[in-house]
């Protein structure tokens, strides 16, 4: 389950009534809850790593989460089961796959 959050409303989210339901909801149907601040995720995109980083944690976002958007492509990949492979060296060529 995901919401979209105002960037003032990152540091004290769990004390909303409405995510309280929502996090109380999802723990009964074995589900992560996954706050998004669509104006926070629109202004890191515009910003240089270093600079985000230390925006991030101004918002008391973990060191590593990289924002709300990536804790959601994890909670999408550890609901689906999915697994992330990162591989490096020479570009394997197979018969018959689109390049």
């Amino acid at each position: 389950m995901s919401t979209s959050v105002a960037p003032s409303s990152c540091l004290h989210t769990t004390h909303l009534p409405a995510q309280q339901a929502l996090r109380k909801r999802a723990a009964e149907e074995g589900c992560e809850v996954v706050v998004v601040s669509a104006k926070v995720e629109s202004e890191l995109n515009g910003m240089p790593d270093e600079e985000a980083k230390e925006w991030l944690e101004m918002l008391g976002v973990e060191a590593g989460e990289g924002g709300g958007l990536g804790a959601l492509i994890r909670a999408t990949y550890k609901a689906l089961g999915l697994q992330t492979y990162f591989t490096s060296g020479e570009r394997l060529l197979v018969r018959g796959a689109a390049e």
